[in-house]
């Protein structure tokens, strides 16, 4: 590469600054200019298109699409459940007596309802129902509340 000398560089300079394009010729550089600038976005916007085409012709982006897409769903009702207020008292409202209070139902029900305090308090409510307990107690006696537990409820 043969060195120039500054001058010679500044002197061809001013000669290129004082040239003048004729009109045809600067819009001929304006129509290749905007022609590149077309293509270029054309390619890319060819390019997005190949791959959207090879993801959706693809058999397993389609199942990971479908699988996400359920994902999300099930996230989404998981956290939007049924918003209830937490009422703690209906299951002991519903409970005839404290026996029934007590069975695993009407106990995954309150805590489900409630959490633990909610439990806590229909143990407790079906502690007040059914009063002290007494020291103790005869199998007699025993049978007899439980039969008439029975019969009270093969008449419903």
């Amino acid at each position: 590469m043969p060195k120039f000398n500054e001058e010679e560089i500044l002197r061809r300079l001013k000669l290129l600054s004082q040239l003048k394009p004729t009109p045809e010729a600067a819009e001929r550089a304006t129509e290749r200019a905007r022609q590149t600038l077309t293509d270029k976005q054309k390619r890319r916007e060819s390019s997005n298109a190949r791959i959207w085409r090879a993801i959706i012709k693809s058999p397993i982006t389609k199942l990971a699409a479908a699988a996400v897409i359920i994902m999300a769903i099930g996230l989404f009702l998981v956290h939007q459940g049924p918003s209830e207020p937490v009422e703690t008292t209906k299951a002991a409202k519903v409970a005839k007596s404290p026996a029934e209070m007590m069975t695993a139902i009407s106990l995954t029900i309150a805590y489900r309802r409630g959490g633990l305090e909610a439990v806590e308090q229909q143990c407790e409510k079906a502690i007040e129902m059914f009063g002290p307990r007494p020291k103790s107690i005869s199998v007699r006696e025993l049978l007899e509340d439980f039969n008439s537990e029975n019969s009270e409820r093969t008449k419903l």
